[in-house]
This record gives C-alpha cells, structure tokens and sequence, in this order.
C-alpha cells in the first residue's frame, strides 16, 4: 500500500462505487484480487474493514469503467493488469495510456511504444 499522508483526500468505499458505477461487492472483490485496491484499508474488528478510495484510486476505477464499457471482460483486464505488474508498474492502470480495438486491449508505455 501507499504512504498515507494527513493532506490525502479520500472518499469512502460507498462514494467510490457511486462514482465509478460498480456495486461495492465488486471494488471488494478487485481489492481482495489486488487489480484496484483503495490506499487506506485499516480493519477495525473481524466484521468491520474501512476502506477509502484516493484520487489516484478513483481514477484507476474510471479506467477500468471505461475498459468494461468498451466491451473488455473483467479477467481479461486483470490479464492486462498482472501483466504489466510484472514488468515493474506498481499502477498501471493509471500510469500508462489504454485503447480498446476488437478484442484487444493495447497500452502504450512511457517510451511511447
């Protein structure tokens, strides 16, 4: 997880899914599969885990919103995701720039390839 710091704005889990049109039990679901996590998710007791959704957060949720709308499938997404995981992006969905063409999701990386 990020370094939290006093100046974050952070928008509850609720807000998140509000804003990004998902049902909270899937922001859940991203966050337990490691694709979207929320920045801070501190566990109060066995049934209560606080979740707060950052900026940077929210925009990786409106890119996957984006990348479900335009017809790509949630694993393939995560396919996506890990991928680009495993060659040293920490949040590569909000890093790097997406476009959907058929079937296929394309990225560009910083180099511009």
């Amino acid at each position: 997880m990020r370094e939290v710091v006093d100046e974050q704005v952070a928008v509850s889990e609720r807000h998140a899914a509000a804003l990004s049109g998902f049902p909270v039990r899937r922001l859940r679901a991203w966050d337990q599969r490691g694709l979207v996590q929320p920045s801070i998710k501190r566990r109060l007791s066995d049934r209560n885990t606080v979740r707060l959704y950052a900026f940077e957060d929210l925009v990786e949720l409106l890119v996957a919103t984006a990348l479900l709308d335009a017809g790509r499938p949630p694993r393939q997404i995560r396919r996506v995701v890990e991928h680009l995981r495993s060659r040293s992006y920490d949040a590569p969905v909000r890093e790097l720039r997406f476009a959907v063409s058929g079937d296929q999701i394309y990225f560009q990386h910083p180099d511009g390839s």
